[in-house]
């Protein structure tokens, strides 16, 4: 509900919201890249990640182009002249880390800006949430088969297929609803 709130509060809420997430998602990126040996530039993916739905809000597509060719040469300069011992894995950690989270919470942004955006918004953030929990409860009273025992051993095939089904049949049973089909 706090969420729903603040989709709906309005364009400068959103974007505080989008960037507390990106906040949220560097750290946790930045601690499993770390685990596996490849640790990305800590200040660079957060003030570059922070930066791109700003750099959108102040000027549009080409400022996040602009941003994102900044980082990018930086990370360049950095890497062929070998200060703070940055190699080619944490560049690439570092610039993936910036283009999976601040480029898609971005993309979020750009999304809520459209005519209706606040809308698609609401819809992807339920969709995900009932996707979330039908694969929790299929995966945990009917799941046999890991999925990925490596990465997350609890996440089943059987709750993995059961979430599309029960995610496609909610969202096509809303679409069926006639308040729905009146607003389009």
């Amino acid at each position: 509900p706090i969420i729903i709130a603040i989709v709906l509060a309005g364009r400068v809420p959103f974007y505080a919201l989008l960037e507390i997430a990106i906040v949220v998602g560097v750290l946790e990126y930045s601690r499993l890249f770390g685990e596996i040996g490849a640790q990305p530039v800590f200040t660079l993916t957060m003030g570059f990640a922070v930066g791109v739905p700003i750099a959108y809000s102040v000027g549009g597509y080409m400022y996040v182009v602009i941003w994102l060719a900044l980082l990018l040469s930086i990370i360049l300069l950095l890497s062929i002249f070998d200060f703070l011992q940055i190699k080619w894995g944490r560049a690439a950690a570092t610039l993936g880390g910036v283009l999976y989270i601040g480029l898609l919470f971005a993309v979020l942004g750009m999304i809520y800006d459209l005519k209706h955006g606040r809308d698609f918004v609401l819809y992807t953030l339920v969709a995900t949430w009932i996707a979330d929990t039908s694969a929790y409860f299929v995966g945990k009273y009917f799941g046999k088969h890991n999925l990925a025992p490596k990465i997350s051993p609890k996440k089943t095939i059987e709750g993995a297929v059961g979430s599309i089904i029960i995610t496609g049949a909610v969202f096509g049973l809303l679409r069926s609803m006639p308040v729905l089909q009146a607003s389009e």
